[in-house]
């Protein structure tokens, strides 16, 4: 048995808190967004009053002090305009979602998966549980949305729902003795993510099976793909018209990105805080002057869809130095590891390519999961470093 590093009702709050987080995330929209007010605040509250320092990366303390100075400083309008145009004092508590809501976000999956991982009896209950809730939210989506036998019998996206089956499948890969099983659920996964309409499915889906059959290379091939995209994104910024082809949303992306590099750097890497549009809304090359109709309701809260270049853009040199501290010190505690690297792995994959092409940690739609991901992470790796547990040989 691991250490339990939490008191008893401290697992069990955390557990029904995020059981009632997952059963109400598909009527997100419907509740306007309260649901998710409702868990940040009591997830702050577990924080609170089950503070444990050794627990918490330093990293991620230092970028949500610095997150929360700009989202104080941001409705005094006191940060350089650069090109925006716009300020909206009540677009700010929505743009600065991550800086209120990673830190306890993040502790309270981390409390939640450390609970299951005390042995394998309750590591195959999490498994289980967690795939109750991908299908519960993909028959709420089907209901709600509406049925497409591609969306449902795929992993599609890597949203909260895609993010729910990552989990499941990466533990019962990682958990299971049986090579011949492991190939099963591997092929299984991988069937669902090509099934998919997005290349980004297909994308994870082929590293997600190197990783686990080629354990050797996996941390070197996962540090390598983060290098080619961003060396990718960095050659093409200033043209972004010559990937079209590729995908034309690739182009569009490397546009929006551009942009916020731009105002980064015309703000003196100040950041330009919240409350403002994210887009200059001019692009000739898309033949198309006017990008947005800004007299919509929504044009302000159009994001970048690359979380990196958001934070950047959003909170200057200190607030990036801030965060990729917090993704490093992520990335060395996976490196760290020898039992569980492979999982671990996964999950950052996961984080990093829903962050680089999404608004991961500005949208509902991705932060969940991009939070079960990390906390995730740290789990594994406080298990492995108090008690030298794998996932195969957990004590019961």
């Amino acid at each position: 048995m691991t250490t339990k590093f939490f008191s008893e009702k401290a697992y069990l709050y955390a557990r029904i808190l995020t059981y009632c987080l997952l059963i109400s995330l598909p009527f997100t929209r419907m509740f306007s967004g309260l649901n998710l007010v409702a868990a940040t605040l009591l997830a702050w509250l577990f924080l609170i009053f089950h503070w444990k320092r050794k627990l918490i990366p330093t990293s991620l303390i230092f970028f949500t002090v610095v997150a929360n100075f700009y989202f104080i400083l941001s409705f005094l309008n006191i940060f350089p305009t650069i090109w925006t145009k716009y300020f909206v004092i009540k677009a700010i508590p929505q743009q600065a979602l991550f800086a209120y809501s990673l830190l306890p976000m993040f502790y309270l999956c981390f409390a939640f998966t450390l609970y299951y991982l005390h042995s394998k009896e309750r590591l195959y209950q999490l498994l289980k549980i967690i795939l109750i809730f991908f299908i519960y939210n993909k028959i709420i989506e089907a209901l709600t949305v509406g049925f497409n036998p591609q969306f449902f019998f795929s992993i599609a996206g890597l949203g909260n729902t895609s993010a729910l089956a990552i989990f499941a499948c990466g533990l019962a890969v990682a958990v299971t003795e049986n090579v011949k099983i492991k190939y099963v659920y591997m092929a299984i996964f991988a069937a669902m993510s090509f099934y998919s309409p997005f290349s980004q499915n297909i994308i994870f889906a082929l590293l997600f099976v190197w990783v686990f059959i080629a354990p050797k290379y996996a941390f070197y091939s996962m540090v390598g793909f983060i290098a080619s995209t961003i060396i990718f994104y960095a050659a093409f910024l200033s043209d972004p018209m010559a990937v079209r082809f590729i995908d034309q949303n690739l182009s569009v992306r490397l546009v929006l990105v551009k942009d916020a590099i731009d105002g980064f750097i015309d703000s003196n890497m100040i950041g330009v805080g919240y409350g403002t549009e994210s887009l200059s809304n001019y692009y000739f090359l898309f033949k198309n002057p006017t990008f947005q109709n800004v007299d919509e309701a929504g044009f302000i809260h159009i994001t970048v869809h690359n979380s990196f270049a958001t934070i950047l853009f959003r909170l200057g040199l200190l607030g990036g130095i801030a965060f990729f501290a917090f993704l490093l010190q992520i990335i060395l505690s996976i490196k760290a590891s020898i039992h569980n690297r492979q999982t671990m792995i996964v999950f950052f994959l996961c984080f990093y390519i829903v962050s680089f092409q999404n608004p991961a940690l500005e949208s509902y739609r991705y932060m969940i999961g991009a939070f079960i991901m990390l906390g995730s992470i740290w789990a594994l790796y406080f298990v492995e470093k108090q008690s030298g547990a794998n996932l195969v040989s957990m004590a019961e």
